[in-house]
């Protein structure tokens, strides 16, 4: 009684009503699953993410693990789909909010467990790669790009380098304009956290960095990467301001490029 009080003081009545009315209707699967699609619509957003909260800290109260709602979420059951479930945003949330600081070490230690790490690779793998019909730079916008990106970041636990994540982009995207492309559309995207977003951008700046290292400019980016004006405009403006500032401060610092 003393949670649910202090839950309808935090968030009002009405979401905690609501929680309580729906877990007598819905399982909490079902309802977590409700929640998600409720957060995308703009109508329903923040209600629904205050019943997130609200079905977070029930779970806490309740004692269940992060492994218990991996279940409850049937994510266990998504094999190599995995990081495709639109359920796992959910878990990692839960794992976030409610977990522990260290969320997306334990998440991944978890996740290597349960699978193993040559499994848990492969699904990596799968989440990277472009679906049937689906363009690269669509590929970077999924929110399953968070999730590898943060597996990437803490897969080994000394640290990530820009090198070990680019590598693995460069396998599925090479290292021409088509991932220049999809870099630069995933920049803008929505769907993208803060921190993905970063590496994004500090992933556009290694590329950058190995195009000049190549003696590639903007201009010849063009006739030896595949230049699509319709398709890659945006990706050479970036470079283009990047030339450009690389080429003031070798101007100011020479031998710094």
């Amino acid at each position: 009684m003393a949670m649910a009080s202090t839950l309808a003081t935090h968030y009002g009545d009405e979401a905690l009503a609501s929680i309580s009315e729906l877990r007598k209707q819905y399982t909490d699967e079902a309802l977590a699953a409700m929640i998600m699609a409720a957060k995308a619509e703009p109508r329903t957003s923040s209600f629904a993410r205050d019943l997130e909260e609200v079905q977070f800290r029930t779970w806490t109260r309740e004692g269940k693990t992060t492994g218990e709602v991996f279940k409850m979420l049937n994510l266990d059951k998504s094999g190599d789909k995995l990081f495709e479930s639109p359920e796992l945003p959910l878990l990692v949330s839960y794992y976030s909010e409610f977990g522990t600081s260290r969320a997306d070490e334990l998440m991944t230690l978890a996740l290597k467990t349960r699978f193993g790490e040559t499994v848990l690779t492969k699904m990596l793998g799968e989440a990277a790669k472009q679906t049937p019909g689906q363009r690269g730079e669509e590929c970077a916008q999924e929110p399953a790009f968070d999730s590898w990106v943060s597996y990437m970041r803490k897969i080994n636990f000394t640290g990530w380098h820009d090198t070990t994540m680019f590598s693995k982009l460069k396998e599925v995207f090479g290292d021409g304009m088509e991932l220049a492309r999809a870099l630069e559309s995933a920049k803008t995207s929505s769907k993208h956290t803060r921190g993905t977003i970063r590496v994004i951008n500090e992933l556009q700046f290694y590329q950058f960095k190995q195009w000049v290292r190549q003696d590639l400019n903007p201009e010849s980016v063009r006739t030896k990467l595949n230049y699509d004006p319709a398709k890659d405009g945006d990706a050479l403006e970036a470079f283009k301001v990047f030339y450009a500032e690389i080429s003031r401060k070798a101007r100011i610092l020479p031998n710094q490029r």
